[in-house]
């Protein structure tokens, strides 16, 4: 594989490992500050980029991601990030359940246009834009497959703005794994380009 090719397919997949590091920390942890979270976010708004970096911003805005995806690909994660790995391999198959319904791309375009005014005027991280994206999310890409199951503090669950929040990621998780499958990519280049992603990572990071 061409080395630009596999720097853009390791870009797109950080996407995903960043989304699902940020669910699993605000699941047990709640709001707080939360590096990546703005760059995530701020993905979903980003219709048309010259490059696959620059849906996510800077290499400093998807590092987060970046050591999430070298962490679990070499297996240094410890078993309490475990979930982390479950919701890319969920948010990836959620993606291609999605990809079946061409009317679920249409209503998704629609929103994130409307819901992209809001993050002009607010900021994407504004809880009304936060609110439309977890909307988004509910109505249109969790009935599409199996449901991803979020691990974390009942309280935190509980809680109507960490739940939108929690929403809002794993929207911007499909978002991610769209950019993946359309740069060639599959589940089953998590199992035969796992070594050339993670050397890819490492020299990013």
């Amino acid at each position: 594989m061409h080395v630009s090719a596999r720097r853009d397919r390791t870009l797109a997949l950080a996407g995903v490992f960043q989304t699902a590091a940020l669910v699993h920390r605000l699941a047990w942890h709640g709001i707080g500050p939360n590096r990546g979270l703005e760059a995530s976010l701020g993905s979903l708004f980003r219709f048309d980029t010259q490059s696959t970096l620059s849906v996510f911003g800077d290499l400093g805005d998807i590092r987060p991601g970046l050591n999430a995806l070298v962490a679990h690909l070499s297996g240094e994660a410890g078993p309490d990030e475990a979930p982390v790995m479950r919701y890319v391999l969920g948010l990836i198959h959620l993606e291609r359940c999605a990809d079946a319904r061409d009317e679920t791309w249409r209503a998704l375009h629609e929103g994130l246009q409307l819901a992209s005014r809001q993050a002009n005027n607010f900021g994407v991280e504004h809880e009304n834009t936060v609110a439309a994206l977890a909307a988004l999310y509910a109505d249109h890409i969790s009935p599409a497959g199996p449901r991803i199951m979020v691990e974390g503090e009942s309280l935190h669950l509980r809680d109507p703005r960490t739940a939108a929040l929690i929403r809002a990621l794993l929207l911007a998780g499909i978002r991610s794994a769209v950019l993946w499958r359309q740069l060639g990519a599959s589940r089953w280049s998590l199992l035969f380009g796992r070594r050339g992603m993670l050397s890819e990572a490492r020299a990013l990071v």
